[in-house]
């Protein structure tokens, strides 16, 4: 039996918990009564880092959602009935060492695996979607605009179909996206965030005068989305975020004070944008005068996700390429004159037997915290504006009862995700949702689908800023890819709204207006929204 060792025993302290890495997998060690323990150090509901929970009663409780495990069994707590049971280990000690006996267990769903078997296309495809009238086009205007009518009817009548349009095998229940995001064995995150992994030989010459791709966290498997999930994961914790709450309020209500006598604004460009770009600029010390172009930056970067002309790309390229030479200067600033800052945290992070960052790999986790960490919030808090003016009787709710806000910051996440999907490789032939799955398939994930399943969710179409179960949502990923940032989003989304709500009385649409989303593969959000209000 493989045993391996995982810690020394004076590493694991009573009461205490310790995460480590085994074989590539995140573990858990407890000391329990003298007794030690190993489980899964992953949450099994959203991703969880259960070493940044609390420790009680023999249990640790996931500083997330609030899932409680058992730290020696794995099993979740009846209390929290909605996460499934964690993997424990065989523990044991020796020589002053601690062992965990990591013996592979059976992958989920390996009934189907055919070595060789190759993606069909065309008409030949017995799973098509357009032969079935599903014809997933997230380019289209329609689609853009109103996709949901489209994901409900491929949950209803093909939840897994072959897109011969984009060379994607689209998954649209919720419980069949968990089952993916929860294998990463089975389903690789190398190619994540791309539509089509090529590059005109243009794009890569530009692409060549900065610094080389590298995954990290989006992009990685284990055992090295785990290294770069253990260096980032600490600046993130709820606890660490919530100490910036007052500078947020700051930020808030001062981009507010511009716009708040005029009785009228245009939202998403007067608020919805600046305010979290300020927030993770100021996080990655950028100077407030260099605020465009790091806006230009994080659009062009998230802009390549998707299909673009060649021109486009070749522009998306140059601004790639600016943002690295800009942030590698400040990085050997920060070198030279350390600060009290994420950077100079990011230049002196380790895990205990780990390397230090390379430049290349500093650089892949900062593009990820500037996209993840502005476009997504942005969109968010003009999705949730839209949705409480366009249910009034929501809207009333939250002014009566400021304690709905983060609920409905949750509910807004489920019924227009910011993100509508992300990506995922099969490295064997699967089976899933009844269809056969061939090695090196290339998957979307449609989160955006998942959050309004009826399997998951009651009457899953209507906004309810009370839902009880609100928070299941997908909008932030499920597994070891759950989104590092999704504190930080929720806190934004909530001042957010607090701020607005309680300095923009009576709020309301402006009439005669025209709502638009931005063109994007896979990113949601609204071009303008026009809001009006009684001024003072």
């Amino acid at each position: 039996m493989p045993w391996i060792r995982v810690a020394a025993i004076d590493e694991v302290v009573e009461g205490r918990t310790f995460r480590t890495d085994a074989a590539g997998r995140p573990i858990l060690l407890a000391r329990v009564g003298g007794r030690f323990s190993a489980i899964e150090a992953i949450c099994s509901h959203a991703g969880g880092r259960l070493e940044d929970g609390e420790v009680a009663n023999g249990c640790v409780t996931c500083p997330i959602h609030g899932a409680i495990f058992d730290l020696v069994t794995g099993k979740a707590s009846p209390r929290t009935k909605f996460a499934a049971d964690l993997r424990a280990y065989a523990v044991r000690s020796d020589s002053g060492e601690v062992l965990v006996d990591m013996s592979p267990q059976e992958p989920v769903g390996s009934s189907a695996e055919t070595a060789e078997e190759t993606a069909p296309s065309g008409a030949r495809c017995p799973f098509s979607g357009a032969a079935r009238g599903i014809d997933f086009n997230p380019t289209a205007p329609d689609q853009r605009e109103c996709p949901f009518d489209l994901y409900r009817r491929a949950r209803e009548e093909m939840p897994v179909f072959y897109s011969e349009r984009f060379d994607l095998w689209v998954v649209t229940r919720y419980h069949d996206i968990v089952r993916v995001l929860k294998d990463p064995e089975t389903f690789s995150s190398a190619q994540s965030l791309a539509v089509d992994s090529s590059l005109a030989p243009e794009v890569q010459a530009v692409l060549d005068e900065g610094y080389p791709a590298t995954p990290t966290m989006v992009t990685a498997d284990p055992p090295v989305h785990t290294r770069f999930r253990e260096l980032v994961g600490k600046a993130f914790t709820p606890r660490r975020v919530s100490v910036m709450e007052p500078r947020m309020r700051e930020i808030a209500s001062g981009l507010i004070d511009r716009f708040v006598n005029a009785g009228r604004a245009e939202i998403v460009k007067s608020f919805a944008y600046p305010f979290p770009m300020e927030v993770i600029a100021e996080i990655l010390g950028v100077p407030s005068a260099d605020m465009d172009r790091f806006k230009r930056w994080s659009d062009d970067m998230s802009a390549r996700f998707g299909p673009l002309p060649l021109d486009r790309q070749i522009e998306c390229a140059r601004s790639e390429v600016g943002f690295q030479h800009y942030f590698a200067a400040m990085l050997e600033e920060r070198r030279r004159h350390p600060r009290a800052d994420f950077l100079t945290d990011l230049l002196n992070a380790r895990v205990k037997g780990e390397t230090l960052l390379n430049v290349s790999e500093m650089l892949s986790i900062l593009k990820q915290l500037l996209i993840g960490g502005n476009e997504t919030t942005t969109n968010l808090i003009g999705s949730a504006m839209l949705l409480l003016m366009e249910n009034r009787d929501q809207y009333e709710a939250l002014l009566a009862d400021r304690a709905l806000i983060a609920n409905a910051i949750e509910e807004a996440l489920r019924l227009d995700a910011p993100v509508q999907g992300l990506f995922r490789t099969a490295m064997r032939t699967v089976e899933l949702g009844g269809v056969r799955i061939p090695k090196g398939a290339h998957l979307e994930l449609l989160y955006a689908s998942g959050n309004r399943d009826r399997a998951r969710f009651d009457d899953p179409d209507r906004f309810e800023v009370r839902r009880a179960d609100a928070f299941n949502h997908m909008a932030f990923g499920f597994g070891i890819h759950f989104c590092i940032g999704a504190s930080l989003a929720r806190l934004e989304g909530r001042v957010a709204l607090e701020t607005l709500l309680d300095r923009l009385p009576n709020l309301r649409l402006v009439p005669g207006q025209s709502l638009r989303h931005h063109e994007h593969f896979f990113l949601r959000g609204l071009e303008r929204l026009e809001l009006e209000w009684a001024a003072a």
